[in-house]
C-alpha cells in the first residue's frame, strides 16, 4: 500500500472519529440542557458561570479531546464545590459525556484508571469535604427517604417519637456512593469502547475493500496490458521476423517477397500504434486521469486495422468504444475480428481455419460486457499464442493442412470455443527467450469467475483447448 493510500485512509479514520465525538458532542448539549430544566434557574453568579463553563467543556472537547478531556473532567468536580448543589446535574450530565469519549478515545486501561480516579475523587469530596455529588446526594436522599417512610410508619402505629435507626458511618456510605460512581462511569466508557469496535471494525472493513479494490485493479491492468501490447508485441515480433525473412544476403527485397513487404509494414505500424495507445491509457489510469472502466472493452472494438489505404498508408487506428455500446451483434463482432485476425495470420505465413456458429440461439443472444470482453480477450489470447507456438505451413505434413482451427460456437446458453494447432518442434527466432504462460492461466480465472471452464493440453505435436462460457 502506498504512502499516500495510508495517508488518505488516517486522515478518513479521523474524520470518523471525530464524527463520532461531534455527535457525541450534540448529545451532551441535550442531556445539559434536560439536567439545567430538571433543576433550578442557576441563583447565582458562580453557579451561572459554573453551568456555562461545562456546556463550553461539551462543546469545545471535540477540539482537541485527549487533551480536554482530563482538563473538563477536573472543571466538573470544580462544580461539584459551587453551594446549594445548583450544578451538580450539569456537572454529572457533563461527566458522564466526558466519559462516553473517554472508552471510545483512549485504550481499556486509561480509561477504567481515569473513571477510577474521578468516582475516587468525586465521593471523597463529597463525603468529607462538602461537595456535591449525583451518587452521594442520590444515597442520602433514599436514606433520607427511607428513615422518613419508617418514622412515619412508627407515629402512625402509635410507637411514638422513638428512634429510628442510627445514621448511617461515613466509610458505608463513601463505599456505596463509589460503588454507584463506578457503575455510572462504567457503563459511560463500555459504551465508548463499543462504539469505538465498531469504528475499528468499519475501518478494517475499509482497508480490507480497498486492499481488494486495488488488487483486482492491478490485476485488471495486467490482463489489459498481457492481453493487448504484450500481443501485439508478439505479431510485431513476427512480422519484422518475417519482413527480414523477405531480404536477400544484400539487404534489398527479393522479387517474391518484395511486394506483401509494404502490407507488412502497414501491419507493424498499426499493431505498434495501437499497443502504444493502450500503454498511453493504462498510464492515464494509474495516474487517476481516466477511470479503469474505460479500459474493459473487447479487442474487436478497438484493435488494430489489418489492412490500408488505397494508396498503400496504414489506416489510423479506430479510436477505443465500448463493447456495451457496439451496434452489431455479438456473432458480428467475433466475426469481424477473426477474420481480421486470421489476415494478420496469413501476412505472418499462418494459413488457419476459423469459424463461428450460432447453433439454437433465437432470437441472436445478447450477452453481459463482461461475457464479451471474456469471449473476445480469450479469442485473442488464441490468437497471440498460435503467433508464438504454432507450426508454420511448411513443417506441416501436407500443404492442404491448416496452421491452426479456431470454431466459436454460440448456444442460447453458453460460448464454447474450441482450437486445435500444431506446435512448433523449436521456438520461433522472434520471440526466442521471451516468458510465456501468463495469458492462459489468466484467461483461465476469467472464465472460472463467470462460472465456465477452460482446458487446454498439448499431446503428440497438438495443442488443443477448449472453454465453455456461460451467457448469465
Amino acid at each position: 500500500m502506498s504512502r499516500f493510500d495510508l495517508r488518505g485512509l488516517r486522515g478518513a479514520d479521523r474524520l470518523r472519529r471525530i464524527g463520532f465525538v461531534g455527535w457525541l458532542r450534540v448529545f451532551g448539549v441535550m442531556l445539559w440542557v434536560v439536567s439545567l430544566l430538571a433543576t433550578r434557574v442557576p441563583d447565582s453568579t458562580a453557579a451561572l458561570f459554573a453551568d456555562l463553563a461545562l456546556l463550553a467543556a461539551i462543546v469545545v472537547v471535540p477540539r482537541l479531546p485527549r487533551t480536554l478531556v482530563p482538563v473538563a473532567l477536573a472543571g466538573c468536580l470544580a462544580a461539584d464545590f459551587i453551594p446549594g448543589g445548583a450544578t451538580v446535574l450539569t456537572a454529572a450530565a457533563t461527566a458522564f459525556t466526558l466519559f462516553i469519549a473517554v472508552g471510545y478515545l483512549y485504550d481499556i486501561a486509561a480509561g477504567v484508571g481515569l473513571g477510577c480516579l474521578y468516582a475516587v475523587a468525586e465521593v471523597t469530596c463529597a463525603v468529607w469535604i462538602g461537595s456535591s455529588s449525583v451518587a452521594v446526594n442520590g444515597l442520602r436522599g433514599v436514606i433520607a427517604g427511607m428513615t422518613d417512610a419508617a418514622r412515619r410508619s412508627m407515629e402512625h402505629g402509635g410507637i411514638g417519637a422513638l428512634s429510628v435507626g442510627a445514621p448511617v458511618p461515613a466509610w458505608m456510605l463513601w463505599l456505596s456512593g463509589l460503588l454507584l460512581s463506578l457503575i455510572c462511569n462504567g457503563f459511560a466508557i463500555a459504551f465508548g469502547r463499543a462504539a469505538r469496535s465498531g469504528t475499528d471494525a468499519r475501518d478494517r472493513a475499509a482497508r480490507a475493500q480497498h486492499m481488494v479494490d486495488r488488487l483486482t485493479r492491478e490485476q485488471q491492468l495486467a490482463h489489459v496490458i498481457h492481453d493487448s501490447v504484450a500481443n501485439d508485441m508478439s505479431v510485431i515480433a513476427m512480422l519484422a521476423w518475417r519482413a527480414k525473412a523477405g531480404l536477400d544476403g544484400n539487404g534489398t527485397m527479393s522479387s517474391t517477397d518484395g511486394a506483401g513487404l509494404g502490407e507488412t509494414l502497414d501491419l507493424i505500424y498499426a499493431r505498434s500504434h495501437h499497443a502504444l495507445d493502450r500503454v498511453h491509457e493504462v498510464i492515464d489510469v494509474l495516474d487517476g486521469r481516466l477511470p479503469l472502466a474505460a479500459l474493459e472493452h473487447g479487442p474487436a472494438d478497438d484493435g488494430p486495422d489489418t489492412g490500408g489505404d488505397s494508396d498503400g498508408t496504414a489506416k489510423p487506428i479506430r479510436p477505443a468504444t465500448s463493447v456495451s455500446t457496439a451496434t452489431s451483434d455479438f456473432t458480428s463482432q467475433l466475426e469481424r475480428y477473426m477474420e481480421d485476425q486470421d489476415r494478420a495470420m496469413a501476412m505472418l505465413g499462418l494459413h488457419g481455419v476459423s469459424r463461428v456458429t450460432t447453433v439454437d440461439a433465437d432470437p441472436e443472444p445478447s450477452p453481459t460486457q463482461t461475457v464479451r470482453c471474456a469471449v473476445l480477450g480469450l479469442v485473442e489470447e488464441i490468437y497471440a499464442n498460435i503467433v508464438r507456438h504454432a507450426a508454420w505451413n511448411d513443417d506441416a505434413a501436407t500443404d492442404a493442412d491448416p496452421a491452426y482451427s479456431l470454431f466459436v460456437t454460440v448456444t442460447a446458453t453458453n460460448v464454447h470455443v474450441a482450437e486445435v494447432n500444431a506446435v512448433a518442434d523449436a521456438a520461433s527466432a522472434a520471440v526466442l527467450g521471451t516468458r510465456h504462460g501468463n495469458g492462459l492461466r489468466m484467461q483461465r480465472e476469467v472464465v472460472a469467475s463467470l462460472g465456465g471452464a477452460l482446458n487446454a493440453a498439448a499431446q503428440d505435436g497438438t495443442w488443443t483447448i477448449a472453454a465453455d462460457i456461460p451467457l448469465a
